[in-house]
């Protein structure tokens, strides 16, 4: 299992680099070979308008990792800030935190997110459509870490070497630094890793539905869209790729997790 994490991790990293290393051009339309199985030409065949689907695979999992990514350091960033303060000062700092937190999770933020969304012009640019995305999916889903973190540095405040600290003097930057930052890495990383594919599923899910980004720009999402078509879905087979990768992505992650919960003992 580990080693499908590793093939998953590699495949994401040159997915990152598509633009260097494809020499087709995901966006040629070749309206005379129209789902064109795949050949040495096109590895993953072409898709309804001629176009190359590997090459738009690699590009449109660049896009969802890059929303994926940039929604998780947001939420994460969010959550670090909020808990630790909420952990570390207690008090009504700490009671005000925790109550808009518990506020947060029940709000339905999917369906907020989607009529946020439609506000919006229909068709965004891609760099645009990705950063409105991380930007309303990362504003959800700091609640859940943000307490975790929260009961973390409650509990290492009240460890014995943090008050001897104290006692002999030691400033609050000096404490924070030195004792209580440290001990937050593990959970930090296992969120990171757990949010991910949570944050690719849900540009996933926007893009499919028509809120995320638009054509001619490939996303997971939007290439997930062809199989509308169920003569798409049975007659065309490697038209499920972007489908697949999803699915290792989120199987793979959760591995890692895991792997990353078994090494720091932190709380999924």
């Amino acid at each position: 299992m580990w080693r499908l994490a590793t093939a998953v991790l590699i495949f994401l990293c040159i997915a990152s680099f598509a633009g260097a290393i494809l020499t087709q051009d995901g966006a040629f339309q070749n309206r005379s070979a129209p789902f064109s199985s795949p050949a040495s030409g096109h590895w993953l065949g072409t898709d309804g308008l001629g176009r190359d689907e590997f090459a738009r695979l690699l590009r449109g999992t660049r896009a969802s990792l890059t929303a994926g990514v940039l929604a998780a350091a947001l939420s994460l960033t969010i959550s670090l800030c909020a808990g630790s303060v909420a952990g570390y000062r207690s008090g009504w700092t700490d009671a005000l935190i925790t109550h808009t937190a518990e506020v947060f999770q029940c709000l339905p933020w999917f369906y907020l997110v989607v009529a946020i969304r439609a506000f919006l012009p229909v068709t965004l640019p891609e760099t645009a459509a990705l950063l409105g995305i991380s930007a309303l999916t990362g504003l959800t889903a700091w609640p859940r870490p943000s307490l975790l973190i929260r009961g973390v540095v409650m509990a290492e405040r009240r460890r014995d070497y943090v008050s001897a600290a104290r006692a002999f003097g030691a400033t609050e930057f000096y404490l924070v630094h030195r004792h209580i930052l440290p001990a937050l890495y593990g959970v930090i990383l296992v969120q990171a890793v757990l949010l991910l594919p949570q944050f690719i599923l849900a540009e996933v899910t926007l893009s499919f539905l028509g809120f995320g980004v638009s054509e001619p720009s490939p996303s997971l999402g939007n290439m997930l869209g062809a199989l509308k078509d169920l003569h798409v879905l049975m007659a065309y087979p490697w038209m499920l790729a972007p489908g697949v990768v999803l699915v290792l992505v989120t199987s793979s992650c959760r591995i890692v997790a895991k792997r990353l919960h078994s090494v720091y003992g932190t709380i999924q």
